[in-house]
């Protein structure tokens, strides 16, 4: 059995460029049973949800089909599905590029450790960026549309 004591454990979690993805919600997962059963001992857990940085280490590389996969799948889609399937590409690559101008800095970040570190009570997740936040939101939507209509339902009835 371990005896009672103090610290932090903090649970870095990176959501690039990409969507929100089964992996970010392990680790979200992980670092809530990290925090349930090490909080007893006096121990801390904190998640950080942070978005693409200014670093180089990272950069999203294009996604390319070869020649004859790209005709391929133009062959057995149809038009129209193509179409929306480019319309839908479009938009997503409109909204990426729009993101990238809000990259978290490493100030930011270690802003974030310092006062997890210093704090008597840390929170239990912090966001860097707007990515993380986007995710959040639309994570929350269907739970705040659910209790909008079922306020709605009861205020009609």
């Amino acid at each position: 059995m371990l005896a009672a004591a103090s610290g932090r454990v903090v649970v870095m979690i990176g959501s690039g460029y990409e969507p929100a993805s089964m992996l970010e919600g392990c680790t979200q997962s992980v670092a809530l049973q990290l925090s349930q059963e090490l909080d007893p001992l006096g121990i801390k857990v904190s998640s950080v949800l942070c978005g693409p940085s200014t670093t180089n280490f990272h950069r999203p590389q294009e996604f390319s089909l070869s020649d004859a996969s790209q005709s391929r799948i133009e062959s057995v889609s149809s038009t129209a599905a193509s179409a929306r399937t480019e319309h839908i590409r479009s938009i997503r690559n409109a909204i990426e590029e729009a993101l990238r101008y809000f990259p978290v800095h490493s100030e930011d970040v270690t802003h974030v450790l310092r006062e997890i570190t210093k704090s008597s009570y840390p929170k239990y997740k912090y966001i860097i960026g707007i990515h993380p936040f986007l995710h959040l939101v639309q994570n929350a939507t269907p739970t705040v549309l659910r209790l909008c209509v079922t306020s709605l339902r009861h205020h009609l009835s």
